[in-house]
C-alpha cells in the first residue's frame, strides 16, 4: 500500500525560473525515512518526505532493502526521482510531498531495532520520530 500526499510549500528562487531551458537526469537516491507504526510481527509502514515541481511526474518509492542483522535490521528506501525538464522562464514551485509505504517480512521484527540505512552510520528509528 501506497499513500501519496501533497503539500505546497513556496520557494523564491524556484518561482522566479530560469533564463534558460533546464533538463534535471532521472535518478535513484537513498532517502531518509520515520516509522509510521509496526503493524504487526511482520510488518511496519514507514514515511517518507521529498519535493517535486507541481505539474511535473512525482517521484516515487523505488525499492526497499533490508539487511538482517542478530537484533537488528537496517531498511534503506530508495525514491526514484523521474527526468524533468524545465523551459525558459518556466518556475517550479516546491511542493512537499509525503509518502508512506507498508512493508512486509519474512522474520519476526519483534525484540529488533531499526535503522535508517540512508546515513553513514544507519540510525535508529522508533515510531513517530
Amino acid at each position: 500500500m501506497l499513500i501519496a500526499v501533497a503539500v505546497a510549500v513556496a520557494s523564491t528562487s524556484a518561482i522566479q525560473g530560469s533564463a534558460s531551458a533546464y533538463t534535471e537526469p532521472e535518478k535513484v537516491r537513498a532517502v531518509n525515512w520515520g516509522l509510521n507504526s509496526i503493524d504487526g510481527p511482520h510488518s511496519l509502514t514507514l514515511g517518507v518526505s521529498t519535493g517535486y515541481c507541481v505539474g511535473k511526474p512525482k517521484p516515487r518509492i523505488d525499492r526497499v532493502t533490508k539487511t538482517w542483522h542478530r537484533k537488528s535490521v537496517v531498511i534503506t528506501v530508495f525514491l526514484r526521482y523521474p527526468r524533468v525538464h524545465l523551459g525558459k522562464h518556466e518556475a517550479c514551485g516546491g511542493v512537499g510531498l509525503g509518502m508512506s509505504k507498508q512493508i512486509k517480512f519474512g522474520r519476526s521484527i519483534r525484540h529488533r531495532a531499526l535503522y535508517d540505512g540512508s546515513t553513514s552510520p544507519p540510525q535508529r528509528r522508533r515510531v513517530h520520530e
